[in-house]
């Protein structure tokens, strides 16, 4: 997968504090989706950035296990 070459196709950021995430959905460019999620935070002078990619065909089993993180937390 070639992550320069990928056409955005939808992105949402959430500032947390002194962190920012970012969920975007993204395209390569021989079809394939999959969802980025960064997270990017100021280290000393620099911002980090994390980032973990889910494939298009992972992604309801990734959100129902997200589903039951939110679930129990909520407990």
């Amino acid at each position: 997968m070639q992550r320069e070459n990928s056409k955005m196709l939808f992105t949402e950021k959430i500032k947390a504090g002194g962190r920012t995430y970012f969920f975007d959905f993204k395209e390569t460019h021989n079809g394939n989706r999959y969802l980025a999620i960064s997270e990017m935070r100021l280290v000393g002078d620099r911002n980090e950035r994390d980032r973990i990619v889910i494939y298009e065909e992972y992604l309801e089993s990734f959100f129902d296990s997200l589903q039951k993180v939110i679930d129990f937390t909520e407990k």
